[in-house]
């Protein structure tokens, strides 16, 4: 089974065209999309990639990016890959560890899918390629980060430092 709503993102390190070792839990902090497929050649990655790259989405890296997850390293060179994944944010799976880790295989193959994560790096959004319309619905939807949370979850805190005495601060 793929990861579910709520479930934490596993903490990949996979290769990318920029970084031979970058690692999955760098992104906290905004959305985090993740399209999942064995290659971008397969008639149904090939249709929702098109229809990602239609939308037009805009580009906003302080609240969503978004990062494909394929088993091809032919991938990095297909130019509907450079138009939707911009600054060639893909991932080489091509070893299936990463897959694996996303509990994204099936049987031998790689199920192809897409996941959204939230700022903490949670699940917040999983579905098909052939749902790929509830992606960009989904992302024309994301908060900004720090909205995400609702109001600031801190307690108001004020620091006054040196009013007690420190015999009274001790036995506090």
């Amino acid at each position: 089974m793929p990861l579910s709503p709520g479930d934490p993102a596993p903490w990949i390190e996979a290769v990318t065209p920029f970084n031979p070792r970058f690692s999955l839990a760098t992104l906290g902090g905004r959305f985090t999309i993740l399209v999942v497929f064995e290659t971008a050649a397969a008639p149904e990655t090939r249709a929702a990639l098109a229809r990602l790259a239609d939308a037009k989405l805009r580009r906003d890296d302080y609240r969503w990016k978004i990062f494909a997850v394929t088993a091809t390293a032919a991938d990095i060179e297909d130019p509907l890959l450079a138009e939707v994944f911009p600054d060639q944010r893909v991932f080489l799976a091509a070893d299936r560890r990463v897959a694996a880790a996303l509990n994204a295989r099936e049987g031998g193959a790689i199920l192809p899918h897409w996941l959204v994560l939230d700022p903490q790096t949670r699940v917040v959004g999983v579905g098909g390629l052939a749902r790929i319309d509830a992606l960009i619905d989904m992302i024309s939807r994301l908060p900004r980060a720090p909205d995400f949370l609702g109001p600031d979850p801190r307690a108001p805190v004020l620091l006054v430092p040196h009013v007690l005495e420190p015999q009274l601060t001790r036995a506090l």
